[in-house]
This record gives C-alpha cells, sequence and structure tokens, in this order.
C-alpha cells in the first residue's frame, strides 16, 4: 500500500471516530424558540423529566424529529421540544413556522370535519392531555373544525390557533367516514412498550372480559408482536408470550427517526445511585434537580428511611435530619442557586452516628412538600413546584380500627383497608403538585366522625375527600357514585360542592372499568345526612368507588392497579377544581 493511501484511510478513520461521538451528531437544521420559555425534555413527552428552559429567540440544532418532537442540541446534552413552540429551518431550506398540517375543513357546508360542543363549556388545551395549559372555552353547540386526531383527542381550530379537545366532549362529525370492522384483525407489530399504571391485568384476549393471566408492574417492558382494535375502539396489544395488554396502560418507548443519517446523542434516565447493601449502615445520597421555577430534592437510601426523618420547621426554614445515615457522596449542590430557595446545604455531623442534616430556607410563597417514597427507601422535596402550592386539603380513609365497614362477599375484603390504600396513593398524587395533604388516619385507627371533620374545619383546609367502597344487599349492584351536601349552606357553597363532586365523577368514570351508579353521572346529593359532610365548613364530598358486594367489583378493589387508576381520578379531578 502506498503511503499516500495510508495517510488517506487514516483520515477516514479519524473522521468517522469523531462522527461517532456522543454529541457530534450533525444537525439537520434548526429551530428558534418563538414563546416566551420553551422547556427542554429528556423525552418526546409532555410528562418527562424537564432537564431545563430556553428563552425566545434561542437557536437549538436539530437532530432528529419524531412525530410532534424534535430533538435538539442543549447545551452538552440533548433533549426534546415541542415542534408547534418553535420555528424550523431544516438545512439548507427557508424560515417555517412548524405546525400541524391543516386540511381544507370549514365550519359549514358539506364535505367538512367539525366537532360540536355537546356540554355547557368545553375547554380547549395545548396539548392532549387533562392536565395541558387551557388555551380557552367552547359553549354548547360551537362547531370546532377537525385537523387531527391523537388517541382520544382531537386537534381542532380555536379563534387564530389550535388546540385540542376530549373527543367523548363533543360531536364529531367525518366528511367521509370509513366503515370499521366489529373488531379488527390483529396487525403484526414488532416493538418494546413499558407500563406506566402501577400493576396492570394480563389477559388472554383482547378484552377486560378475558380471563386474567397475569400482571405487569410500572416500568416493566413489554414486547408487542402484534395490535388490535377492539370493537368498543379501544388499543389491545398482544404480547410475545401470547397475553394481552390494554394499550391506554402502556406507553410505547421512545425511539428515535434520525432526520440525518448521523449518529445521534440518546438522553438517559436518571441513574438511580448504587448503594452499600443494607447490613453496612444506613447509607444515603442527595440530588438536587431544577425544575423552572422550582427544585426537586430527591433523598435515596438503602433501607427504609421515611419513618425515621425528622423535620424541624422555623420561619423560612427547614430542617430534615436524618439519624444515623452517612452520606454516600459528599452534596454538590452547595452554594449553586437553587430556584425557590435562599440556602441548601447538606451536613454530614461529625460524629456519623449522628447522621445528615439538610438545611433548606425557602424563598418560594409556598412552604415545600415533603414525600415520602412509597418504597420507605425515598423521599422528596418540593420547592416551588406543582398546581397546588398553598392549597391544603384533607383525605379522609373512611372507617378504620374496630370499624371494618363493608366487606366482601367473595374474597372477604374490608372496606378500611380499600379506603386507606386509595387514600395514600390518592395523597402522593396531590403531594406531586406541591399541596399540602392532611390524612385523618394513617394507618389501621378509628378517628371518630366529629374527630375528622373538625381536624379539617381547625387546618382551615380548602377541601375534603371521603374516600369508601359501596354495599347492597344485591350483589349484581355496581358502579362509582360521588355524594355531596346542600344543608345550611349558601348558593355559592353549593355550587362550589356541586362542581367538586362533578370534577372527580367525571374523571373516576374515564377509567374503562366504570360505570355511574345513578342518574346524574353518579353524582348525589346527600340524603342520609353524612356526618363528615354536614360538619365541615369548607367544600366536602364523599366518594364510593366501587361496590364491595358486587365479585367482580370487589375484585377491581383489590386490585393495586385499579385502586392507583381511582386515586388518579380523584387526584386529577381535584386539580381540575382548582385549575378549571
Amino acid at each position: 500500500m502506498t503511503k499516500t493511501r495510508k495517510i488517506f484511510h487514516l483520515l477516514l478513520l479519524i473522521s468517522l471516530f469523531w462522527l461517532l461521538l456522543p454529541g457530534w451528531a450533525i444537525a439537520s437544521g434548526t429551530a428558534t424558540v418563538t414563546g416566551t420559555k420553551l422547556n427542554i425534555r429528556q423525552f418526546p413527552s409532555t410528562t418527562a423529566k424537564i432537564l431545563g428552559q430556553v428563552k425566545k429567540g434561542d437557536k437549538l440544532p436539530v437532530f432528529s424529529q419524531k412525530g410532534d418532537w424534535l430533538q435538539v442540541k442543549f447545551g452538552k446534552q440533548t433533549g426534546w421540544v415541542f415542534k408547534s413552540l418553535v420555528s424550523y429551518q431544516a438545512a439548507n431550506s427557508q424560515t417555517t413556522a412548524v405546525r400541524p398540517v391543516q386540511q381544507q375543513t370549514t365550519t359549514s357546508g358539506t364535505g367538512s370535519n367539525y366537532a360540536t360542543v355537546t356540554g355547557t363549556k368545553l375547554n380547549i388545551r395545548q396539548f392532549p392531555s387533562t392536565t395541558a395549559k387551557i388555551l380557552g372555552q367552547a359553549k354548547k353547540g360551537d362547531k370546532l373544525p377537525v385537523f387531527s386526531q391523537k388517541g382520544d383527542w382531537l386537534q381542532v381550530k380555536f379563534g387564530k390557533q389550535t388546540g385540542w379537545v376530549f373527543k367523548s366532549l363533543v360531536s364529531y362529525k367525518l366528511a367521509q367516514p370509513e366503515a370499521k370492522p366489529v373488531n379488527q384483525a390483529p396487525a403484526a407489530v414488532q416493538k418494546t412498550v413499558y407500563v406506566i399504571a402501577t400493576t396492570v391485568n394480563l389477559r388472554t384476549g383482547p378484552g377486560t372480559n378475558y380471563a386474567k393471566v397475569g400482571v405487569a408492574r410500572q416500568g416493566q417492558e413489554l414486547k408487542v408482536v402484534a395490535r388490535q382494535t377492539a370493537s368498543d375502539g379501544k388499543i389491545w396489544y398482544k404480547l410475545a408470550n401470547n397475553a394481552w395488554v390494554a394499550g391506554w396502560l402502556v406507553q410505547e418507548k421512545p425511539q428515535v427517526t434520525p432526520v440525518s443519517s448521523q449518529p445521534q446523542d440518546k438522553p438517559e434516565p436518571e441513574p438511580v445511585p448504587n448503594l452499600p447493601p443494607a447490613e453496612q449502615g444506613l447509607y444515603i445520597d442527595i440530588r438536587a434537580i431544577k425544575e423552572g421555577d422550582g427544585t426537586r430534592i430527591k433523598v435515596y437510601a438503602n433501607s427504609s428511611v421515611t419513618d425515621q426523618v425528622v423535620l424541624e420547621k422555623q420561619d423560612r426554614q427547614w430542617k430534615v435530619i436524618l439519624p444515623g445515615a452517612k452520606l454516600l457522596n459528599p452534596f454538590d449542590g452547595a452554594g449553586q442557586s437553587w430556584p425557590g430557595l435562599e440556602l441548601l446545604q447538606v451536613q454530614q455531623l461529625e460524629d456519623d452516628a449522628a447522621g445528615v442534616v439538610l438545611t433548606a430556607v425557602y424563598s418560594s410563597v409556598y412552604a415545600p412538600v415533603l414525600i415520602p417514597g412509597q418504597d420507605g427507601r425515598s423521599l422528596e422535596i418540593l420547592v416551588g413546584l406543582g398546581r397546588l402550592q398553598g392549597r391544603t386539603i384533607v383525605i379522609d380513609p373512611g372507617h378504620g380500627g374496630t370499624d371494618p365497614g363493608a366487606i366482601g362477599g367473595v374474597l372477604k375484603v374490608k372496606e378500611k383497608d380499600v379506603n386507606l390504600a386509595i387514600a395514600q396513593r390518592v395523597r402522593r398524587y396531590l403531594a406531586e403538585e406541591g399541596a399540602q395533604v392532611i390524612m385523618t388516619r394513617e394507618g389501621d385507627t378509628y378517628p371518630t366522625l366529629a374527630e375528622r371533620y373538625t381536624l379539617a374545619n381547625d387546618q382551615q383546609a380548602q377541601l375534603f375527600v371521603s374516600i369508601h367502597a359501596n354495599s347492597n344487599t344485591s350483589s349484581s349492584v355496581y358502579g362509582s357514585a360521588t355524594y355531596y351536601n346542600n344543608e345550611n349552606r349558601t348558593s355559592e357553597e353549593i355550587a362550589a360542592r356541586l362542581k367538586l363532586a362533578q370534577l372527580i365523577q367525571e374523571e373516576i368514570l374515564k377509567i374503562p372499568e366504570r360505570k355511574a351508579f345513578g342518574a346524574n353521572n353518579g353524582v348525589w346529593l346527600d340524603s342520609r345526612g353524612l356526618a363528615v359532610l354536614r360538619g365541615t365548613r369548607m367544600p366536602s364530598v364523599l366518594v364510593e368507588t366501587a361496590f364491595l358486594s358486587n365479585p367482580t367489583e370487589e375484585q377491581l378493589l383489590n386490585d393495586p392497579g385499579f385502586q392507583d387508576q381511582i386515586a388518579r381520578a380523584i387526584a386529577q379531578g381535584i386539580i381540575r377544581y382548582f385549575t378549571e
């Protein structure tokens, strides 16, 4: 081989080496931020972790695209941005704002696709999610041109902008409707999904009427070999082991579809620290993450720690003391600027046996929120985060102690246990949104009815929600119901209680297995004189989640996955109460 050829091959290898290094992918264009602020997310999802923010006018190199998301370079890493919030200039092209492809649609005349509002009011949201920002409202009878559909959401024209509406809240007319098969045959696919619910049932066929053959847990990856649309329009996935899983309880694992053929930087999930075995003593690792206008502090432990935490509050200072703990790594966040905090420091006391002290002096309007991990081996401290900052909410798990409540006829499930399991999950979801959540009972105890509503009144709570399971002499009765009280209330107070009951019930009825018990979508005016509803001064409701006397519903209530669904629904109804 000649010397010239050797040099050529060497240069070629060096070029390929640099192209394969992370962070050296060649950009396929530039995204310019058009809004005031834009979140950079770890994955292409509005629920993904926020890596940071950029401001209006910032230009970001674009490496790849997935649906409505662009993968961009952000500092020394890559992240994802929603493409309708930027102006995207592809390589060797003119700048154009990236917007949804709009079909020829009008609000009237033949050949139009439009959605007609069926309820009194309808929220128009920025993204297809009940947690997305509300752009405005449409009223009953309004016709909205439809551009696209994503799951149970429709993208519509609203004034001079586009937004998203929940499909079941409108009457949707297609210009050229296509006949749907009663039960679409399975279509072969090859992909990986992961479970987003706490637990999900695996079944012998594509429907909740098929026998249960196992369960999968949150975060578990499942290999999909086929997809089928059932007669009710719901998507089901067939797995490699021939079991079926509901499509709405899993999410497709993000995969990169490069715009260019060059190698990509792939975002990695935040690693959990590798802690020593518990027999070596209590070790912890503390990390802080900036999220918009707030800070999330995470404490990881190698054994149960949440029961040992000592919290001392004085003015705007919090001291979180972990007796006997040892720091795995020195905390490197001291001296940095943390949103919502004037000071954040972590100290390992001189005597290791004395433990670790985390001191936080907050500048945010509202106090931090402490959230214990479900496994007892972690906790989070939220500062300036969440839509419920400053809200105090009392959650009341009905019955307890010597009062078991209703008892199931087949599995002998006790109502007091179900109520507490659901309430604990509701507490976590509300706390994650920044609410101060007070439980009327933390374990298997029995506070009197007067103690329950007196606690809420003394704490000056904004809301009181009591959680129960129903029972009936007939095992065929089923459904969910939410009760409110109007005794000795002003018209404004009654309206607030009714609104809370309706929103929680609406969210519960979005769960596939749920139906309303009774008229008015299962929203009941209390005729029994329920003490916790009569005695509370703030808006209050009592939720009857399902019937323990019904064998099918008893099995549901005993399922942690269903308990989690109910808890999420109750929490979402409460969030809507404060934000809509």
